[in-house]
């Protein structure tokens, strides 16, 4: 159960004018169960809701990804990043747009998304 990033969502609703969990679901177009099991049972949103919450709460994309409890690999070199953006897209061909999505982001956030798609893929198992 991941409480910092309750704990974390629940300090950022309070300081955006105690935002209640019904707005922050009609924010984001989830239920409120979602928010919920955000904020009381330990899940965490997917990537798309994180980017929105950062969004919405003014955090760094990154720190939000971090306080949901996934490490930013970053990329040594530019060879790297791409070397890992090519092998995301060999194994997720149908997310093509996604990754030339993520090549357009500023370096930091593309380690950030890269990071996480990485742990997502099949047969990573650290």
């Amino acid at each position: 159960m991941s409480t910092v990033f309750a704990t974390w969502l629940q300090g950022a609703m309070s300081a955006n004018n105690n935002m209640e969990p019904h707005q922050l679901a009609a924010a984001l177009q989830v239920s409120e169960g979602t928010v919920h099991n955000w904020l009381h049972q330990g899940a965490i949103p997917g990537m798309k809701n994180l980017v929105e919450l950062g969004r919405l709460f003014g955090v760094a994309t990154e720190r939000v990804i971090q306080v949901a409890g996934y490490d930013i690999i970053p990329s040594r070199s530019p060879e790297e990043r791409e070397q890992r953006r090519a092998d995301v897209l060999a194994q997720l061909p149908r997310y093509s747009e996604i990754a030339e999505k993520v090549a357009k982001l500023p370096l930091a956030k593309q380690d950030a998304y890269l990071s996480v798609i990485e742990r997502m893929l099949p047969g990573d198992e650290e």
